[in-house]
């Protein structure tokens, strides 16, 4: 089963780098950033897990 979380307060792909480039360590080990699995939803991404 795939849970998908939606952050609101990224509107923009810049901005979902700029929180990776930041180190937002939780961020980076337990969701999966590639391409394929980031789906741009209204104001945020819904990003699998």
């Amino acid at each position: 089963m795939v849970r998908r979380w939606v952050l609101s307060n990224v509107v923009s792909s810049e901005g979902l780098h700029e929180i990776l480039r930041e180190g937002v360590k939780p961020l980076r080990e337990n969701y999966d950033l590639r391409k394929e699995n980031v789906l741009e939803a209204g104001e945020g991404y819904i990003l699998s897990v």
